[in-house]
């Protein structure tokens, strides 16, 4: 039940002996030289208790969001270190461009489609169109990117210069409170207080699970410290995030719907 998720950071802390994957573990992005604790895999029993600190019986759909927020925190923390030049972003968003270009076309052969599913897990046709949603909704984006007066100047070449683009967007941590935020007023109909121990638990126990250490310096009071954040989260500049990842989680919800209704279909269409 994952989603996407990829490094480009240079440099990598000494690695270090693996450990045996439980049977639900779910794999993520690689470590990163400044956060050498953070975690690739992240078991459904950890992302389930998060889960029950927003909601007593939390359904299964918030198991899936919470592992796409579990990715999101820590692509956040890769920003620093993956900022590339213009040139190389440029040359990202073609390849992205070219790649759904590609998938596009073969997701319209049903002669495909079909040898992509299996008995007991079939390829119906709402996860089908959600996916050509979702693969449309990125190939706008990376058009957009590559059009960008970050990248393109007013003759419509990419804009000369050795360096780096600069990060845009909130800190991590920020990002953490809003996405437990979204998802609190979700299933509660409110967004948590400012000072929410609830909230703040829920935040820290996704920090942790993502990064593999606690938000704070040993001793400190984790949670309290967590009520910046929260206010951070539900101020003006976060608006427009706090929108894109309420969409995300609507669509993450829709799709395990839709996905659970097809497949029903389709299994009470073989038995029959």
């Amino acid at each position: 039940m994952a989603t996407s998720k990829k490094s480009l950071a240079e440099e990598r802390p000494t690695a270090q002996p693996r450990k045996k994957r439980s049977k639900n573990a779910r794999s993520s992005v690689p470590e990163l030289s400044d956060y050498s604790t953070i975690r690739r895999v992240c078991d459904d029993a950890e992302l389930e208790s998060i889960a029950k600190l927003i909601t007593s019986e939390p359904p299964a759909w918030l198991i899936q969001w919470l592992y796409v927020c579990f990715q999101c925190v820590q692509r956040d923390l890769q920003l620093d270190d993956e900022t590339p030049t213009r040139a190389h972003l440029a040359q990202m968003l073609a390849e992205i461009r070219d790649a759904i270009e590609v998938l596009s076309r073969f997701l319209t052969r049903g002669d495909l489609v079909i040898y992509l599913g299996s008995a007991d897990q079939p390829l119906s046709l709402p996860r089908i169109m959600f996916l050509q949603r979702w693969l449309h909704d990125i190939y706008v984006r990376a058009s957009n990117a590559s059009e960008s007066e970050l990248l393109v100047g007013q003759d419509g070449k990419i804009k000369s210069g050795r360096g780096r683009i600069e990060k845009r967007g909130l800190p991590a941590r920020t990002i953490c409170a809003l996405l437990i935020s979204e998802t609190w007023e979700s299933f509660q109909g409110r967004y948590p207080p400012v000072g929410s121990r609830g909230a703040a638990e829920a935040a820290e126990s996704l920090w942790q699970v993502s990064v593999g250490r606690a938000s704070g310096q040993q001793g400190a009071d984790n949670l309290k410290a967590w009520s910046h954040h929260f206010r951070e989260a539900m101020s003006q500049p976060a608006e427009t995030h706090r929108v894109e990842y309420r969409k995300i989680m609507d669509s993450e919800r829709s799709f395990w719907e839709q996905t659970t209704i097809g497949e029903k279909f389709v299994k009470g269409n073989k038995s029959s």
